[in-house]
């Protein structure tokens, strides 16, 4: 225990350098330890015989030969160290294959490089510890900790397909509990045979003792999955979950607002972890300041703050960011689209399991959102999955005369939302891919629309889809804004008037309804895209108090909630149509853009929130499978289609809007 003490405040070359020596020692000691099991079974037949004088021959003689045996194998250790210790390192990568002109990571003159465990722990450590007083600077927030526990390195491994492997270090000190982390990081990567491509390391901040009692408030106080600490279940550490684990693994029951010892205890042992036995009355409940190295040895600093913790800090998020973190976003529905058309509807990072259930509604959505990204990014590799995504819908519409309905096949029924978003996600094909192969199935949706319209404007949501009698008059409010969106946008297409009528008489009853005070998405988009062929200020202004009415409300709400940036942004165009064209809105006064686009900011960098960043994703099951796409925290890290889908049609008009957006901001 001694030797290992003082062996363990050595330096990163040192502690390998008596590894190697101790490998090399035990290759001198085999025949020795051959020979001894071979003398056990000789002497102990001997004995068993009552033959003490053969007993005492073979004795010499194993032993004899044990001294030759070990002499030689010892003086081939020695002749040979001086070929073995220029070998390089297993893990290392050979000079041959490292290209003169290859990025490199330098600390303390060393060089390593690029992508190799030794250039991310030296990129990780020259951000994390920078600080030359780091001691003094985490001791002053520590809290009980400073003065009863060491200090504690946390690193996170993965190679992307499998969940991160979570290893940590404590000492007297950081460097010293750096140390002893690294050492375990090295030996499980070691024992793995695994290339960590994302490495993540976090410095304890802070820690207190709870109560189990304390804890369940502080849970309770929480929406699912917002307990945003770690949890340490000794106090050496020993048992720890970081903070992202503790969401990742169900270790805290929402619903009874308590720890889940169960969950906790089996993902431990997935990940091969002591698990804990008799729950003590008291946890430890920490934060740490984490920093992250992607696949390219660069190094980000995480947040520590609320519900951003764990996600890196930006300090803009500037219109090539958008646009970068939708293009990964539509590659992920573009990748899940299977042989028959469908998209993965439901995916659960954190279980690593699929839902077998299915909405065509969504399905639409999906399709509508890769359309648009296709338009903005010029990326023809989407129009395969587009087109196997079209045929499916195809085979789930049902013709009737001059009209067409999209039928949910699972319940036997039309839903109104399904032609609308079916006629969107066309009309956004034929724009993208520049193509007029779905109008007549546009207007013959829209027709099916207009045959679930009353007199009054009012729409009928659902029909049996064996005789389309109505099985539901009203199924919720968002239905009528998604049809008259629909129609404007066929109008748009086709020019067919009767589409534009609908939509009007669809506006006016919302307007005589006051759907303003649901501050629905879909109004805010049927508003903006009706006023474009009908400018009347009816229109403009039921947009505007859709938004105005519950602008305080969206601006501060705690979860991503997608559907708000995307109502600000078709309201963020209304207006500034309304501006452009000088349309004088009565009852809005002192209601612009520059009202929006503050709202607008704050939405966008709430919703960095719901983007699995590689830091977040690499604790789920399979990380690289999530990695660039949108999630809901409060519902186990869901990534279901219309999540993906809301996410990416909000930051695409952020995107197309980003300019003005800064202008009015200012």
């Amino acid at each position: 225990i001694l030797v290992v003490s003082m062996i363990s405040t050595f330096g990163t070359v040192q502690i390998a350098a008596n590894a190697v020596a101790n490998n090399l020692d035990g290759m001198g000691c085999i025949p020795g330890k051959a020979l001894g099991l071979a003398m056990i079974t000789v002497v102990g037949r001997c004995i068993g015989a009552g033959d003490s004088e053969q007993a005492v021959y073979y004795t010499k003689k194993l032993m004899l030969w044990d001294y030759i045996a070990q002499g030689i194998a010892n003086a081939a250790v020695i002749l040979s160290l001086g070929v073995v210790l220029t070998l390089p390192a297993a893990t290392d990568t050979p000079a041959s294959s490292v290209d003169d002109n290859a990025a490199i990571q330098e600390e303390e003159g060393v060089r390593h490089a690029q992508g190799t465990l030794d250039a991310k722990l030296a990129a990780l450590k020259q951000a994390a510890l920078a600080d030359e007083h780091i001691d003094d600077t985490l001791q002053d927030s520590m809290g009980y900790q400073s003065q009863k526990a060491p200090y504690v390195v946390f690193f996170s491994a993965t190679d992307g397909k499998e969940r991160a492997a979570v290893v940590n270090g404590t000492g007297e000190t950081t460097a010293a509990a750096w140390l002893a982390a690294e050492e375990a990081l090295r030996t499980y990567v070691r024992e793995q045979s695994i290339s960590p491509v994302w490495l993540k390391v976090d410095l304890l901040t802070h820690a207190e003792k709870v109560t189990q009692a304390e804890l369940n408030k502080r849970v309770k106080a929480c929406r699912e999955n917002g307990f945003r600490y770690g949890l340490a279940f000794d106090a050496g550490y020993q048992t720890a979950l970081l903070e992202a684990e503790v969401s990742a693994s169900g270790a805290i029951d929402y619903d009874k607002n308590a720890l889940d010892l169960a969950s906790a205890n089996i993902y431990l042992a997935q990940a091969e972890r002591a698990g804990v036995g008799v729950m003590n009355n008291e946890v430890v409940v920490f934060t740490t300041k984490g920093y992250f190295c992607d696949e390219n040895d660069e190094v980000a600093e995480l947040s520590e703050e609320g519900a951003s913790t764990g996600r890196r800090l930006m300090d803009t998020v500037d219109k090539q960011t958008i646009q970068t973190m939708t293009a990964s976003a539509a590659n992920y529905l573009a990748d899940i689209v299977q042989d028959d058309g469908r998209f993965v509807y439901s995916y659960a990072p954190t279980t690593n399991k699929r839902s077998s259930s299915y909405n065509i509604l969504r399905h639409c959505g999906a399709i509508w959102s890769l359309c648009q990204q296709a338009q903005v990014s010029g990326d023809s590799s989407l129009l395969l999955p587009v087109d196997q995504a079209l045929e499916y819908l195809q085979t789930q519409i049902q013709q009737d005369g001059d009209a067409a309905f999209v039928v949910q096949s699972s319940a036997s029924e039309v839903r109104l939302g399904g032609n609308a978003l079916a006629i969107l996600a066309m009309t956004e094909y034929a724009t993208a891919f520049d193509s007029d192969a779905y109008d007549e199935l546009i207007a013959q949706l829209a027709q099916g629309i207009l045959r679930m319209q009353n007199d009054d404007g009012r729409f009928t949501h659902v029909l049996n889809a064996e005789d389309y009698s109505v099985k539901e008059q009203s199924r919720g409010t968002l239905y009528d804004g998604e049809a008259t969106f629909a129609l404007a946008r066929a109008y748009g297409r086709t020019k067919q008037k009767n589409f534009l009528e609908g939509a009007k008489r669809a506006a006016d009853w919302m307007g005589e309804q006051k759907y303003e005070q649901y501050g629905d998405h879909w109004v805010a988009y049927a508003m903006n895209e009706l006023t474009k062929y009908a400018p009347e200020q009816r229109y403009f202004l039921l947009g505007i108090q859709n938004a105005q009415q519950h602008l305080e409300e969206i601006e501060q709400r705690e979860t991503t909630s997608p559907t708000g940036l995307e109502l600000l942004m078709a309201t963020f165009e209304l207006v500034g149509r309304a501006q452009t064209e000088h349309i004088s809105i009565n009852g809005v006064s002192g209601f612009g853009t520059k009202t929006l686009a503050r709202a607008i900011q704050t939405r966008v960098n709430v919703m960095l929130d719901g983007y699995f960043y590689p830091e977040l994703a690499m604790y789920m099951q399979r990380p690289q499978r999530v990695e660039g796409t949108f999630f809901v925290r409060q519902d186990a890290f869901r990534v279901r289609i219309d999540d993906v889908q809301h996410n990416m049609n909000a930051f695409y008009a952020y995107a197309q809007n980003y300019d003005a957006v800064q202008k009015a901001a200012k």
